[in-house]
């Protein structure tokens, strides 16, 4: 069974590491480019587009590289973080492998199950590449179109339409696109590739171990801070079918909280809960009543009001945003030898913010989410 804080440990934070780095050396390329073109408003309109296609294709090209060249350490990367995966999710199968009389080791086909989610990963994050080198040209025309627009108005004097554009540049970073549409930035997207295919690749495994053992019933793992829809069903044993929820008083699989079947509810987005097979009557529930009681009921006090963990988790996650923010920004433009006194004053007050808001809530720092 892998529960969500061990998700949490599992040592991915390299691979985010590799793409924090390339985002980095990227942005600060870029700033150099532009600080290389020299007055643009000395050129007409056509002629600047020319120079941008030209200096896109590139930056396009040299981000390809750059990227590629991550591919081989990336996989290496994630072969160590599944392993780890796979051993810690087993390890609460012991007794029904006792039970059953069965060996206790992966199958074939739980083996292919590992070596097909860690292809498939490497495969979605391999797919990245071709969006981070659009981003990196895309951001590049962009920063000097807004400079050549500011400055052709009237509205700013070159110097300092150029230096907004090192600063834009910086803030905006490398970014892809998230399942809405959404722009993300590249770590965040990193991260939720990696977490959400480990995940998906145990709740896989977690479906074949059912199989083997004839399993005949799901728990769902529990933590504290669920979104209120999950927090309401976490932590309890289902069973197949009604007659055996009747049967051994536990929850029906495919029961709905809020018109969404509780079987349904761990695919959303986002989500850190891990299923996993029992047999009932014989799998001892990983949680108590009071476990689950204290999760669901656990208050704090956040800017000195009543809220619920779930509501101080997503504001610890907010803070933790703008610290990487700002830490990102300052190392951009350090590596560009652009001036980030600003910007380091900004990242200053958000680790305050996060030690208070840290010390208020009892929300311990997570210093692996604002690793840069």
């Amino acid at each position: 069974m892998l529960k969500p804080e061990q998700i949490d440990k599992l040592s991915f934070n390299r691979i985010v590491d590799l793409y924090n780095q390339l985002n980095i050396d990227i942005c600060a390329d870029i700033i150099d480019r532009v600080s290389a073109m020299g007055n643009i408003t000395q050129t007409t309109k056509d002629e600047l587009r020319a120079i941008l296609e030209l200096n896109g294709q590139d930056i396009f090209k040299e981000i390809l590289k750059k990227t590629s060249a991550l591919d081989d350490e990336t996989r290496q990367e994630l072969y160590k973080v599944y392993a780890d995966m796979v051993q810690m999710d087993m390890q609460d199968y012991r007794p029904l492998y006792k039970y059953r009389d069965k060996e206790f080791k992966l199958s074939k086909k739980q083996m292919r199950i590992l070596n097909r989610g860690i292809k498939e990963n490497n495969k979605i994050i391999r797919n990245f590449t071709k969006s981070i080198a659009f981003s990196g040209k895309e951001l590049f025309i962009n920063s000097v179109d807004k400079a050549f627009l500011k400055t052709s108005s009237g509205a700013m004097s070159y110097d300092k339409a150029i230096y907004e554009s090192y600063k834009d540049i910086a803030s905006t970073g490398l970014t892809l696109k998230d399942r809405a549409g959404r722009k993300t930035n590249l770590d965040v997207a990193i991260r939720r590739c990696v977490a959400t295919g480990i995940q998906q690749t145990a709740n896989d495994i977690n479906e074949e171990t059912g199989k083997i053992l004839g399993c005949d019933g799901y728990e769902v793992t529990a933590h504290l801070g669920a979104r209120p829809t999950h927090e309401v069903a976490q932590g309890k044993q289902y069973a197949e079918t009604k007659e055996d929820a009747k049967k051994f008083g536990v929850g029906w699989w495919y029961d709905t909280v809020e018109g969404t079947p509780i079987a349904e509810l761990w695919e959303e987005i986002n989500c850190r809960h891990t299923v996993f097979p029992i047999i009932l009557g014989i799998s001892e529930p990983a949680y108590t009543k009071k476990e689950l009681y204290d999760l669901a009921n656990t208050k704090t006090t956040l800017y000195g009001k009543e809220v619920s963990i779930y509501e101080a988790n997503q504001e610890m996650r907010r803070i933790e945003r703008n610290i990487r923010h700002y830490k990102r920004e300052v190392k951009i433009l350090n590596r560009a030898d652009v001036e980030y006194s600003e910007e380091m004053a900004k990242l200053r007050k958000w680790q305050k913010e996060y030690t208070k808001v840290s010390k208020e809530t009892g929300i311990e720092k997570d210093h692996f989410r604002i690793k840069i």
